[in-house]
């Protein structure tokens, strides 16, 4: 009843980290393709790096105060629970995508830098999006601390990028 009205801080930290999960599940299985090392070696690196932000959201979500949370629990079979798994499914790292389909057959390092900094890129749109729908009540600053997080990922890719030159 609750979904058409808000998310709670709770369930945007929950979507957050999936979509993390999956991003680290795409790196890794796009590492495992790639013929060059220094793309391989990167990919592993952003898949480091993505399981470390799901790190730093599932701390987050372990400090949440009661406030924060909802009174109610989703239990994984709930509609709402898998409602917010399809919702982190669909977004950025499709579960099932397949890593070709969106790096090219032959990725350079500056296309998968490219790459990455677009779906970071499209998480802050996202979560931009979602906090307009978490009440102050229950969390908007941590919606917030995940749009600056984001926001850091970009502005780091991007020197990355600088680096490896055009």
């Amino acid at each position: 009843p609750h979904m058409g009205l808000y998310f709670t801080a709770e369930e945007v930290l929950t979507i957050a980290e999936r979509i993390e999960e999956n991003g680290v599940i795409f790196y890794r299985r796009a590492a495992e393709r790639a013929t060059a090392e220094d793309v391989r070696k990167l990919l592993l690196r952003l898949a480091q790096d993505e399981e470390g932000h799901r790190r730093a959201f599932a701390q987050m979500r372990a400090g949440l105060t009661s406030g924060e949370k909802p009174a109610f629990t989703l239990s994984p079979e709930d509609d709402a629970a898998g409602y917010l798994h399809a919702l982190a499914d669909l977004v950025l790292f499709p579960r099932d995508a397949n890593p070709s389909d969106i790096l090219g057959a032959t990725p350079t390092r500056r296309d998968v830098l490219l790459t990455a900094i677009q779906k970071e890129k499209d998480s802050v749109a996202y979560y931009a999006g979602m906090r307009q729908i978490v009440p102050k009540a229950f969390g908007k600053m941590k919606v917030d601390a995940i749009l600056r997080e984001e926001m850091r990922h970009v502005a780091e890719l991007a020197r990355q990028i600088e680096q490896v030159g055009a």
